[in-house]
């Protein structure tokens, strides 16, 4: 997407929200007291729970963006349908995270093994950086969002491996460059904001599109403009992009994306 074109910009690039970014200093990935539960991420299948994926998709929005973006009958925050739900999953762009628990009969020691939606993330391809130039060479620049973890199960590092799966499947997408967007207000403190700058910089790595630039890494949007024709902001509001490289050993650490856990 190019800097310039962002009052037309597609749905995917209004904002990546996270509701899972101080999992590095909360409670460990392997929650369970009995030892029976784990969490995998793998790509979404259009038999999954399409009307989970995008209830909590769009709850998760409709906490981190408030005062970002207006939530009216005229204008709701919808983050995505459930037919672009669909649409994302058809295009191989929606991981899930699931977890899954083991439980054994009353009458006999066989066990039924329950799997439940509890996050998710879009991962896609993208023809250029987030600067106006154009790539000049074959590596290609991936863009993750749609983060989302479901409320109740927030803080517990889940937010972490969903970004992991999103980077290596970008990775496995011939990838070498990732970007993500971050919209705040331009004047005034905005603590979950700053709390995801903060993870995008200090953990995951992530630098301005512009090294050491601000301003030519951001955009300024006015209140009450319009984006993607649906979400409306609500006030003075600044569209950040930040980038990396992606690591060489990416592969190596996160393992293949389609048959990830943590137990």
């Amino acid at each position: 997407m190019n800097m310039q074109e962002l009052q037309v910009i597609d749905v995917e690039s209004n904002t990546c929200t996270v509701g899972d970014i101080d999992s590095d200093t909360r409670t460990p990935l392997t929650t369970a007291t009995d030892g029976s539960k784990y969490f995998t991420t793998r790509l979404a299948r259009v038999e999954d729970d399409i009307p989970l994926i995008a209830t909590i998709l769009n709850q998760a929005y409709k906490v981190g963006e408030q005062g970002i973006l207006d939530d009216s009958p005229k204008f709701p925050l919808v983050r995505a349908k459930e037919s672009e739900v669909r649409d994302m999953i058809q295009a191989q762009q929606m991981i899930i995270l699931l977890e899954s628990q083991t439980s054994s009969t009353n009458n006999d020691h066989s066990c039924t093994k329950l799997k439940t939606i509890l996050g998710c993330v879009r991962a896609f391809v993208v023809d250029h950086a987030c600067t106006d130039d154009r790539r000049q060479n074959s590596d290609y620049t991936g863009e993750w969002g749609c983060l989302a973890i479901e409320l109740s199960h927030q803080g517990r590092g889940l937010g972490r491996m969903l970004v992991n799966a999103a980077e290596q499947h970008l990775h496995e997408q011939s990838c070498r460059f990732l970007r993500i967007d971050l919209l705040a207000p331009s004047s005034g403190d905005h603590a979950h904001k700053e709390r995801l700058r903060t993870w995008y910089t200090k953990r995951l790595g992530y630098n301005l599109s512009v090294p050491g630039d601000y301003a030519a890494s951001t955009k300024k949007l006015s209140a009450r403009s319009l984006l993607a024709g649906r979400f409306l902001l609500a006030n003075d509001t600044d569209y950040t992009c930040y980038r990396k490289r992606i690591s060489i050993d990416c592969e190596v650490k996160n393992g293949p994306i389609h048959d990830r856990h943590s137990a």
